[in-house]
């Protein structure tokens, strides 16, 4: 018969073995599988399986709200709605084989749709456009790039011929008369544009054609274009052997002087002057990026 001594001699035995053991466990991790193997060693939870996967909690949207200072990396599958959450900086983040773009965190601003990385492609030409150095005479954006800032990375485009086809010349407007189009500098010639033709309306002149013209290269479209202001112009005829294509000796910027006249430079010169708005003149249109 065991006396209480070996009693309690065995059971202290008994539990120093099990304390070793769940030690030994917790230290090295627990591996759940059918063979036996032990947990991979970096790994505290080592599941594996042929056959089955892991479940994990399954809740409500209103049930997982209910979740009192969740951990980050908390993970859930939402049973209704959006279907799939883990938990991150202060907020739940969906995630799913189908992904609702709607739903995506920290997705980019200019970002429309799936693709590409989620970002159309027009997008993903914009967010290329923030880390691509870029050189004057470069074929880029639907023409050839003539002036860039201090990080290479943005500048002006230039159309890769004139807009007056053909050797054909228009005017500045249709009607004489302050437009309000006084804008000067780099890229003032986006806000001249949209003030003459809020002017002047429909018709064939400089602005409207400028604004008119599109083009696209490799599945892409470029729409944005204007008519150059008086410094931009300055800037273009400065690269004029590069970008070619003039037809014109004069050309119309969109920086209007008086109630009559507005600016135009002589691409053989390089002279800047001041000419009566119904004249005919050159125009190439531009764009920025």
């Amino acid at each position: 018969m065991i006396n209480q001594i070996d009693m309690k001699r065995t059971l202290l035995l008994f539990a120093a073995a099990l304390l070793f053991s769940l030690q030994s466990y917790a230290q090295t991790g627990v591996a759940i599988n059918t063979t036996g193997n032990e947990p991979d060693t970096s790994a505290m939870l080592d599941v594996s399986s042929t056959e089955k996967g892991i479940l994990i909690p399954r809740l409500t949207q209103a049930q997982r709200n209910a979740i009192a200072i969740p951990a980050e990396g908390l993970m859930i599958f939402q049973t209704d709605e959006s279907a799939g959450f883990y938990y991150y900086q202060t907020s739940w983040k969906f995630v799913g084989s189908s992904l609702d773009y709607n739903l995506l965190t920290n997705k980019p601003v200019n970002a429309t749709s799936t693709n590409n990385g989620f970002m159309s492609s027009t997008d993903k030409t914009k967010l290329d456009g923030f880390s691509t150095v870029h050189y004057i005479g470069e074929n880029y954006g639907g023409g050839i790039i003539f002036w860039l800032d201090a990080t290479k990375q943005h500048g002006l485009i230039a159309a890769t011929s004139d807009q007056s086809s053909g050797g054909v010349l228009y005017s500045w407007s249709i009607n004489p008369g302050y437009t309000g189009a006084t804008f000067d500098g780099v890229y003032a010639g986006k806000s001249n544009t949209r003030v003459i033709i809020a002017n002047q309306g429909t018709g064939s002149y400089a602005a409207k054609l400028c604004d008119d013209y599109a083009v696209s290269v490799n599945n892409e479209y470029y729409e944005d274009w204007y008519l150059p202001s008086k410094y931009e112009l300055n800037l273009l005829y400065s690269q004029k052997s590069i970008i070619g294509g003039f037809i014109s000796t004069d050309y119309w910027s969109s920086s209007e002087k008086s109630y009559s006249f507005a600016n135009v430079q002589n691409f053989t010169t390089g002279t800047q002057y001041s000419n009566w708005k119904l004249d005919l003149f050159g125009v190439r249109a531009v764009r920025a990026f």
